[in-house]
């Protein structure tokens, strides 16, 4: 029994605790936010670095036509005028500027008056993605050659290949990255838990609290 001075007050949690002299733990679902709360730090904490350069290198790719005419300006520039010759023949002047053991697995036509088609290759029995591949640009005029490349050695091309392998040229690279698409699914959705407000708060849900500290 609770002395006279120490009594609790009807409905306070030493009273709930139907005569215990102890404090009551919190509630349940403000125990279930602070854990998924603590899920969603340690997530971002640990895995921030390769998801900040999966988010980078994947806006850059967004304008990878954009940047790779300024860094290689010179194989965008066809100068001769007049009318394309027909896809066969661009693509028989593109073999002949390749080796070979290398075949044709894709051509994208000039996009703006001026522009080189631009014949992609990869070495025969070799998968279509991956290494081992070529790029031939092709004046679809007068038939010249503009240049030949290797994609995979280029500025561009590494950021594709972090951004799609982590660098890692083998399927573990691709397995990685999906793992990444997962955890930042987890992040999504375990911030969003943690976000959603209690009945009656929606509207201060949607301003930002300049001395909030987090969860209690």
């Amino acid at each position: 029994m609770f002395d006279v001075e120490n009594k609790p007050e009807a409905g306070s949690c030493q009273a709930r605790a139907a005569g215990h002299n102890r404090i009551c733990s919190k509630p349940r679902g403000r125990r279930s936010r602070g854990i998924i709360h603590t899920v969603h730090l340690l997530i971002g904490l640990i895995l921030c670095v390769p998801l900040a350069l999966m988010g980078l290198s994947g806006s850059i790719l967004v304008f990878q036509s954009s940047f790779d005419r300024l860094i290689a300006p010179s194989l965008y520039r066809a100068h001769t005028s007049g009318p394309e010759h027909s896809i066969g023949e661009i693509l028989m002047a593109a073999r002949i500027a390749v080796p070979s053991r290398y075949v044709p697995i894709s051509l994208m036509a000039p996009s703006y008056i001026g522009d080189p088609a631009v014949v992609r290759f990869t070495a025969e029995g070799k998968p279509a993605v991956g290494p081992e591949r070529l790029e031939a640009f092709v004046d679809a005029s007068s038939l010249k050659i503009l240049g030949v490349r290797d994609p995979a050695t280029t500025l561009l091309g590494r950021i594709r290949n972090l951004h799609s392998n982590l660098l890692v040229n083998d399927p573990r690279g691709r397995e990685a990255v999906g793992w990444l698409g997962l955890a930042m699914l987890a992040l999504g959705l375990s911030g969003l838990v943690t976000w959603w407000p209690r009945a009656g708060r929606w509207p201060a849900a949607f301003f930002i609290k300049t001395e909030a500290r987090g969860l209690p």
